[in-house]
C-alpha cells in the first residue's frame, strides 16, 4: 500500500514539474551585425537610441520580473579605430569615472568567442549593482566594429539571473 501511494505521489510531483513549466516563446531579433534568439517568456527586448554617431546598433533585453529593477543584457555595436587593449583601458577609464564607488572584480580573457571580459560593482542612483561584460573587436575592411554585451543587475541577485544570461548568450551570433 505504501509502495502505491509512494508510486503515485511520484507520478504527482513528476507531473505537476512537467505540465508547471512554460513552454519557450522563442524569437530572434536580427541586425546587420548579429543574430540573438531569445525567450519571450524570461526577456522583453527594447530598442535605445544611439548615444553617438559611431555605435551603429544598440538593444536591450530586460528580465520580465516584479523585484523592483530591471536586470538586463545590453548589446551595443559601435565603430572603432582602437585596438581591443586600447578599448578595454578606455572602458575602464570612463567607468571609474560614471560608476560611484567603482570596484573592478575580474578583468580576464573572455568568453563566448570574445576577447575580454569585465566583472564589476558599484552605486547608481542608488542602486547597488553589478555588471558582467564581454568585448571584442571585429576588424572590418572599412572600419573596426566593437562588440559589447553587458549584463547588470542589482548585486544581490546577480546569480540568480545568470543562467538565463547564459542561455541568451549562447543564442548570439555574428553574422
Amino acid at each position: 500500500m505504501i509502495k502505491k501511494i509512494s508510486i503515485c505521489v511520484l507520478i504527482l510531483i513528476i507531473s505537476f514539474a512537467l505540465f508547471a513549466c512554460d513552454d519557450e516563446q522563442l524569437s530572434t531579433y536580427s541586425s546587420e551585425y548579429y543574430e540573438i534568439t531569445y525567450d519571450e517568456n524570461i526577456w522583453e527586448k527594447g530598442h535605445m537610441s544611439p548615444p553617438s554617431q559611431d555605435v551603429v546598433d544598440i538593444v536591450a533585453f530586460s528580465i520580465i520580473n516584479t523585484d523592483g529593477f530591471n536586470e538586463n543584457v545590453n548589446i551595443i555595436v559601435e565603430e572603432t579605430s582602437l585596438s581591443i587593449d586600447e578599448y578595454m583601458n578606455n572602458t575602464l577609464d570612463v567607468l571609474e569615472q560614471q560608476i560611484n564607488d567603482f570596484n573592478l572584480i575580474v578583468e580576464d580573457e573572455g568568453s563566448w568567442s570574445f576577447a575580454k571580459k569585465i566583472i564589476y560593482t558599484g552605486t547608481v542612483d542608488g542602486n547597488n549593482l553589478k555588471w558582467k561584460q564581454l568585448i571584442d573587436i571585429e576588424e572590418g575592411a572599412d572600419t573596426n566594429l566593437a562588440y559589447i554585451i553587458t549584463y547588470t543587475a542589482e548585486e544581490n541577485a546577480y546569480d540568480t539571473y545568470l543562467d538565463d544570461v547564459y542561455d541568451l548568450l549562447d543564442l548570439f551570433n555574428l553574422k
